[in-house]
C-alpha cells in the first residue's frame, strides 16, 4: 500500500486487521501489532527500494506499508482485507494505492483519493483475493460508499 500526500498536510495511515490489531499511525505513536506488517515513512520521492514502491518513483512523501509472507506469518493476508484509517492534523489530501502480487499471478492494483479532515478519521476498507492467475484488489471508500 502507498500513501501518497497531495499537498502541504501529512496524512497518515493505519492498518488495522480483524482482530483489532494495528501497524501505521503517526511517527510519534508509530504501531507495528500486526505481522508481517512493515510500515515506512517518510517515503521520499523515487520510492523505498521495495517492489511495489519502485512501480511508484515519482511519488510525493507519503507512507509505505508491506504486508509479506516472507517476514514470517501473515495472518492478515488471509482474511482477505483490512481497514486503512486516514487522521490528519490540518486539512490534507491524500491518494491511495493498493498492489497485490504474488508468485505466478498478475498483480492487481486499485487507487482512490481522498480528502482527511482534522479530528475525523478517513476510513477505507481494502479487500484483496486471487481469481485465476490475476490478483484483485478493492478499495471501498467508507464515507463516500465507494
Amino acid at each position: 500500500m502507498v500513501t501518497e500526500n497531495l499537498g502541504l498536510a501529512r496524512v497518515y495511515a493505519t492498518v488495522i486487521d480483524a482482530k483489532g490489531e494495528e501497524s501505521g499511525g503517526p511517527m510519534n505513536r508509530l504501531r507495528s501489532d500486526i505481522p508481517g506488517c512493515l510500515v515506512r515513512f517518510p517515503m521520499e520521492p523515487g520510492g523505498t527500494g521495495d517492489s511495489a514502491a519502485s512501480r511508484n518513483r515519482d511519488a510525493p512523501a507519503g507512507c509505505f506499508i508491506s504486508i509479506q509472507r516472507d517476514w514470517g506469518a501473515a495472518p492478515i493476508l488471509n482474511q482477505g482485507g483490512c481497514e486503512l484509517v486516514l487522521t490528519s492534523e490540518q486539512t490534507g489530501s491524500a491518494r491511495v494505492t493498493v498492489i497485490a502480487m504474488g508468485p505466478g499471478l498478475q498483480d492487481g492494483r486499485d487507487t482512490t483519493s481522498v480528502t482527511v479532515v482534522p479530528g475525523k478519521a478517513r476510513k477505507l476498507r481494502l479487500r484483496w483475493s486471487v481469481k485465476g492467475s490475476q490478483c484483485v484488489v478493492k478499495i471501498a471508500d467508507e464515507h463516500n460508499g465507494r
